[in-house]
């Protein structure tokens, strides 16, 4: 087990050190290395100045948002006892994305807390819609997924309607609407850090119990777990996850479906483990994805969003072939 430990730190930690500073290098503008270190040290040219000003706060939001990401995906998978819950694929960002554009083009909510605040509304609705639909035969796996498809497909949508009809709003949401780390104020990393590191904090509360969850709801019971309260903090715990990236970068898809079961075969069913795992290795997975957005084209930058799905699409095939089982 002290292996096992050690190496779900380990592992992710070495990655997230090698991809961060490969981040603040790598771009349409390449810093090399010596010039990385003046910068930091305010030693260096001003070009490379100005690109490490716009690198850092990047690289930094890439780290919040892949370790929300990741931790919520853990979570709800742990929860559903689902292999193939994602925070994307179960509707919840779709939930946060139009409440967002909701908020700005009826309500004319434009500042970062208000953002924040309706992402994690949406996200809520959305989870408990999933959850509604999906159970109302008896939950499964395979119904709670299918629900989170369609009901992502209706909220998409409404969020495409809504959009067409205001195209300044289309404009302005581009970006954003696809998945994206460019910062335009760095206001956001102060909004949504404190909602990131609270659903983080409420993920460390009910590890030990969804440790029970995950072997059924009797085993659970005879194990003294309070069901109710462990769902209602998980739920709470991963919608401000992903409700908190989402308002931040967009609705970004597979970091919390492909996150989790790489890290099981490190940590095995551990829910402890599986938690810290996924906090540290999904941010590892978004640099590598940002870092791929930027160099693969010859002008310009894709969004980020748009690299993840290229990267999960294969991922949720070869789970659906094996049946979820893509650690077995």
């Amino acid at each position: 087990m002290k292996k096992v430990n050690s190496a779900v730190l380990i592992y992710p930690i070495a990655a997230l050190l090698i991809f961060s500073i490969a981040s603040l290098l790598i771009g349409a503008k390449s810093i090399p290395p010596n010039e990385l270190w003046d910068a930091f040290l305010g030693r260096a040219n001003p070009e490379a100045t100005m690109i490490l000003s716009l690198r850092l706060p990047r690289t930094i939001m890439a780290i919040l948002i892949g370790l929300g990401l990741g931790l919520a995906g853990a979570l709800m998978q742990a929860l559903t006892r689902n292999p193939i819950a994602d925070p994307g694929l179960l509707g919840v960002n779709a939930g946060a994305a139009l409440a967002i554009v909701l908020g700005i083009a009826v309500g004319g909510l434009h500042s970062p807390y208000a953002t924040v605040v309706m992402a994690f509304a949406g996200a809520m609705a959305a989870a408990l819609g999933v959850q509604f639909l999906g159970s109302r035969s008896g939950a499964t796996p395979l119904r709670l997924t299918l629900a989170g498809i369609a009901l992502s497909s209706v909220l998409g949508g409404i969020t495409s309607a809504v959009l067409f009809r205001d195209p300044e709003l289309f404009r302005r949401t581009l970006g954003w609407g696809a998945g994206s780390l460019v910062i335009t104020d760095t206001t956001i990393l102060y909004t949504v850090t404190p909602v990131l590191l609270l659903g983080a904090f409420i993920a460390i509360i009910v590890a030990r119990s969804l440790d029970s969850v995950v072997l059924g709801d009797d085993m659970a019971k005879a194990m003294g777990v309070n069901l109710g309260r462990t769902r209602l903090l998980t739920l709470i715990a991963l919608t401000a996850l992903s409700g908190a990236a989402t308002a931040a970068a967009g609705p970004i898809a597979f970091i919390g479906l492909m996150v989790p079961h790489a890290v099981r075969y490190l940590t095995g069913p551990n829910i402890r483990l599986l938690l810290l795992g996924s906090a540290l290795s999904g941010p590892v997975l978004l640099i590598a994805a940002d870092i791929i957005a930027r160099v693969v084209l010859l002008e310009g930058e894709l969004p980020v969003g748009l690299v993840t799905s290229a990267m999960g699409a294969p991922i949720l095939i070869i789970l659906a072939r094996r049946g979820g089982r893509l650690n077995s």
